[in-house]
């Protein structure tokens, strides 16, 4: 098992706003080239009418972590997005939004895929979170508030904004203690043929 925290992390601009690369596997791979098997990321959507980046060969899943959307599917469907609501949907199809939000996003190739979920915390609050061994990424970004985790042999504090990544074959039993009320995301990836 490997285990990594990240606080420091590229952003660029896109046509609605800013986006945040939290991570991208391999570590060589650039997200203009789409070389990536998958990719993590939290993007803001800065203006009224948006116009999502076109990815064909990419599926996404998009969780609102602030504001609130209608997000429209051209020829598929809309759908009204509120705080930790999730959509996932092909990276090729035309795709547009009303409204203004923070949003985390899961990109992955055809030789991935993952989920996404919100984890909530009151201040005081300790839980145990089991790893599934399908899963060789596990992902927890720390949307707001400060937490302590333990596993194994290690143990850290996790603050807003930061990431933490455990990367295993094996079932993992993380440990966290929030020392405010937190507002977690938990994202987990395999890597499959398809």
């Amino acid at each position: 098992m490997t285990s990594e925290i990240r606080t420091s992390f590229s952003r660029l601009p896109w046509s609605g706003g800013r986006t945040t690369e939290l991570y991208i596997y391999p570590p060589e791979a650039k997200y203009a080239k789409r070389d990536f098997l998958f990719r993590i990321s939290s993007a803001t959507v800065e203006i009224e009418n948006a116009t999502f980046t076109s990815l064909p060969d990419i599926h996404r899943t998009l969780m609102i972590l602030e504001g609130e959307i209608r997000i429209h599917h051209e020829g598929q469907y809309d759908k009204e997005m509120k705080k930790f609501d999730i959509d996932s949907f092909q990276g090729s199809w035309k795709s547009t939004s009303k409204g203004r939000c923070i949003d985390f996003n899961l990109m992955c190739s055809a030789e991935a895929n993952g989920t996404v979920e919100a984890i909530l915390m009151d201040k005081g609050a300790s839980i145990t979170l089991q790893t599934d061994s399908d899963y060789r990424w596990n992902f927890y970004y720390v949307h707001k508030g400060m937490m302590t985790f333990h596993l194994e042999e290690h143990s850290g504090e996790l603050h807003a904004g930061s990431l933490l990544l455990l990367e295993s074959a094996q079932k993992i039993d993380l440990k966290l203690h929030s020392l405010e009320q937190v507002e977690l995301v938990s994202c987990h990836v395999m890597h499959h043929i398809p």
